[in-house]
């Protein structure tokens, strides 16, 4: 049976989505038995989680400093977004992962590796977290804390 890799990303700017499908090429370049799928994870969640998710631009392009500030209390917090309201616009991401049944799940967003995270953790799925958030400093303390909990 030939190993499953999904690779969660997000449409926000470019290099999400660039470090998915360089990793998606590099593993079929080095493993052509592979299954590798690339996901938006936000096609697959609720129509609002998508509204909710994508609200960060708003602050970002007119108030730069109150994004800076939200920044920083999600850096120093356990989570980006609260859990109760992770599971339940991502349960069509949840069911969706648990179909294609990944031996690996790859996230290249943040959001995406906490909530394959709150899958893996609360279902006791099976499959191995790779992280791969673009433009976070992973020896940062957010950077440590997703390293750990991820497993």
């Amino acid at each position: 049976m030939q190993p499953k890799i999904l690779i969660l990303t997000v449409p926000h700017g470019a290099s999400h989505e660039r470090a998915a499908v360089a990793l998606g090429k590099a593993l079929l370049e080095a493993r052509p038995d592979l299954t590798v799928k690339i996901w938006n994870g936000l096609e697959r969640s609720a129509r609002w989680f998508r509204l909710y998710y994508d609200s960060y631009a708003v602050p970002l392009r007119y108030c730069p400093r109150l994004w800076g500030w939200i920044e920083g209390v999600q850096h120093r917090s356990r989570s980006t977004g609260p859990g109760w309201l992770y599971r339940r616009g991502a349960k069509r991401l949840f069911s969706h992962i648990e179909r294609f049944g990944a031996d690996v799940v790859i996230a290249t967003e943040v959001g995406m590796c906490e909530l394959a995270a709150m899958l893996k953790r609360e279902t006791a799925a099976r499959f191995r977290l790779v992280g791969v958030p673009t433009g976070i400093d992973l020896g940062s303390a957010r950077g440590r804390s997703l390293r750990h909990r991820s497993g």
